[in-house]
């Protein structure tokens, strides 16, 4: 063995001159290519200076001939470097805890919070708490963990402290304002990204908190202007391109807005993932079969339902897939003769009988360039109109009613409760109020029973949760809806039935509830788009008069 290289490595390395170690590490290790105290000099130098996989590589090789905790301990903090994080946890499990180092105690806690184990995660560190009370990256790890449980409260106080103790902590700052993005806190959010950023101005993850906090705001053109920024430093940014799409497609700027919308498929957090096929994206050239494959929620695949003819027209064999509760309303009431529906999840048996495929959303990247455009292709007319004669009382006129969404995620933006839903509707003389909340308590029922002459109120027979064929019908039996943003809303508009939707202003509202000046819908001319129950309330007022 080279001892003096091995010597002159050691004592660059504990300079600080990496590169220069680095060096006499390589230097040392031809003499004796499989001595384990050279590999994990050069492992820890590799991890030091971000080369994990070549740390990793040399640290095999070492363990061949030697198993000693301080290698695997080494490979096991490598592996979480390089997020294989199962691997991670089957060597630190395996060691007894006195023998990992604190740094790799937080180590090990990063791999059990990536690995879904957040209570696990915390109930380790607690080992560690006391000795780790001046560690900044012991809180920040903690934070992430609590974050990850959705104690939001907890995660916020660790990642302060952690800037606190060291008040440049760029991923604990990132921690801290991603926090308040999930614990909805958009203002103080707002406020302190900006000040994180006079420190790091180009910081991409700060950038994006930032972007984010200003749309969720309803401030669409600022938060866009903040994504632009970031592209300019990072232009293949999925999250930037991403959002920066879906501003811009509320805000009608359909071609820049299509394309950064086609990054959903790797933005973190989308709904969804791109369909495995060989088949090639359909661009609307002429193949004999498509398959046009559904994507997102119920609401998402019955807006683009309006482009199915003008696609069958340019093709062979239309199959297209929905969603299952989706299936029987489609079927009966979109009569196209090359078209046939499935159910999600059965793409897979035609895959191999098709030409080419396309997600369902892109169907508006392929037709609609401008406002204009959407105006050339009609809503298809979905359902029959059965219901009305059993719900008329007089001359009544018949509202559909529902106040809470499906979405749970969301449920704090969009939801209304009955009570505060209900005062929206008393500028009505009288009206007998439909009912199409499928998830109805018992309270809620004998609530509506009891609100008084001036309304009557109906419950629709059978399950309309599950029914959208029956639920439609209903629908196209009412004079006006008054409802959240959801399925119902989306059935609605696609019926052609009048409406006033009530969205959020910040997160939950959907590219697709734009509205024109006078808060009429861009996709469904049908409805009316508010962002308050005020404004709709006053909306339903003007409509009364």
């Amino acid at each position: 063995m080279n001892q003096s290289a091995l010597l002159e490595a050691a004592r660059r390395h504990q300079s600080g001159d990496l590169r220069g170690a680095l060096r006499f590490y390589i230097v040392a290790r031809e003499s004796s290519p499989n001595n384990p105290s050279i590999l994990y000099g050069l492992g820890v130098l590799y991890a030091q200076l971000g080369e994990f996989q070549s740390g990793l590589d040399v640290v095999s090789v070492a363990l061949a001939s030697s198993q000693s905790t301080s290698l695997l301990i080494l490979k096991a903090s490598l592996l979480v470097s390089l997020d294989r994080h199962e691997e991670a946890i089957s060597i630190f499990e395996a060691l007894p805890r006195t023998t990992i180092s604190d740094g790799d105690f937080t180590n090990f806690a990063t791999a059990l919070i990536a690995s879904g184990r957040d209570f696990d995660a915390l109930k380790l560190l607690s080992e560690r708490a006391d000795k780790l009370k001046g560690d900044p990256v012991f809180y920040f790890v903690r934070g992430k963990a609590y974050r990850s449980s959705g104690d939001f409260v907890s995660a916020c106080a660790d990642a302060r402290f952690a800037i606190s103790l060291s008040p440049r902590f760029l991923t604990a700052m990132v921690l801290h304002v991603s926090v308040l993005l999930d614990s909805r806190e958009h203002d103080e959010c707002l406020r302190l990204v900006t000040h994180y950023l006079d420190s790091f101005p180009n910081d991409v993850d700060l950038l994006l908190a930032k972007g984010n906090a200003l749309r969720h705001l309803g401030r669409e053109e600022e938060g866009a202007s903040v994504y632009r920024q970031i592209l300019s430093l990072e232009p293949e940014n999925a999250e930037a391109n991403y959002n920066l799409g879906y501003a811009d497609l509320y805000l009608l700027n359909f071609e820049p807005g299509w394309r950064g919308y086609q990054y959903r498929w790797k933005a973190a957090g989308f709904p969804g993932s791109y369909l495995i096929s060989d088949r090639p994206h359909w661009a609307g050239e002429h193949v004999d079969r498509l398959l046009v494959w559904g994507e997102q929620g119920i609401g998402d695949q019955v807006l683009f339902l309006r482009f199915l003819p003008a696609a069958a027209s340019l093709v062979g064999t239309v199959t297209v897939s929905v969603a299952e509760k989706l299936l029987p309303l489609c079927r009966s009431s979109i009569q196209l003769p090359n078209v046939q529906f499935i159910g999600i999840g059965s793409e897979v048996d035609v895959l191999q009988h098709v030409d080419a495929q396309v997600p369902i959303a892109d169907l508006g990247a392929l037709f609609v360039k401008s406002q204009a455009d959407i105006r050339s292709y009609p809503l298809q007319n979905l359902g029959p109109n059965i219901a009305r004669e059993k719900f008329k009382v007089s001359h009544r006129p018949l509202i559909g009613i529902c106040w809470r969404s499906g979405n749970r995620q969301l449920s704090a933006e969009k939801n209304i409760l009955l009570e505060a839903f209900l005062k929206g509707l008393d500028v009505l003389e009288e009206a007998t109020l439909v009912c199409f909340q499928g998830d109805l308590t018992e309270d809620e029922r004998d609530r509506l029973l009891s609100i008084g002459p001036q309304f009557d109120v109906a419950f629709p027979d059978g399950d309309l949760w599950n029914d959208l064929k029956l639920q439609v019908s209903h629908l196209k039996s009412c004079d006006h809806v008054f409802s959240v943003s959801c399925t119902l809303a989306h059935l609605a508009g696609a019926s052609r039935v009048p409406g006033s939707i009530i969205v959020p202003k910040s997160r939950g509202r959907f590219w697709y509830w734009a509205r024109d000046p006078a808060s009429q819908s861009v996709w469904y001319p049908s409805l009316k788009i508010y962002d308050n129950l005020c404004a709709a309330r006053d909306g339903l007022k003007n409509l009364v008069n």
